[in-house]
């Protein structure tokens, strides 16, 4: 029994070190759900209008110049939706930027971390998605939705 009761004693003693580690890289407000962060980047050389909104928060417009990008996190099990509207010049585009499907393909779900990157990005064709922010062109982005 002794035996037993120093092997928990320095078990507990070296967890403590990594667990602290870990509990604190935890948002407490996502406890127990996916902490997302989404990012919009426009690669386009003119201005791009961009709405988000989702049924209780409208993010409201921004407008984006090349480079510039429009980012938000939140907490949510994955079935969140977050509707985007996308101005560029005379063309208009509006579709889901966050539901079931882009949360399927962002950042690897990690157990410890609990935290899920998802990345647009708007060209000239159309829209990107990928789960890391590489430079264009990279094989990470993968074409979803062509302007209109």
């Amino acid at each position: 029994m002794r035996n037993v009761l120093v092997f928990l004693f320095f078990a507990l003693a070296t967890c403590q070190i990594p667990c602290t580690v870990v509990s604190s890289s935890v948002d407490p407000n996502c406890f127990l759900v996916w902490r997302f962060n989404m990012y919009i980047i426009n690669d386009i050389p003119e201005d791009i209008v961009v709405h988000v909104n989702s049924k209780d928060d409208d993010l409201g417009n921004r407008t984006l110049p090349l480079g510039g990008s429009r980012d938000w996190s939140f907490c949510a099990p994955g079935w969140t939706l977050f509707r985007g509207e996308f101005w560029w010049g005379s063309k208009y585009i509006s579709f889901n930027v966050f539901d079931g499907y882009v949360d399927d393909n962002c950042d690897t779900k990690s157990l410890v971390h609990r935290t899920r990157h998802c990345y647009w990005l708007i060209r000239p064709d159309g829209f990107y998605m990928s789960s890391k922010n590489n430079t264009w062109p990279s094989e990470s982005w993968h074409f979803e939705k062509p302007w209109p």
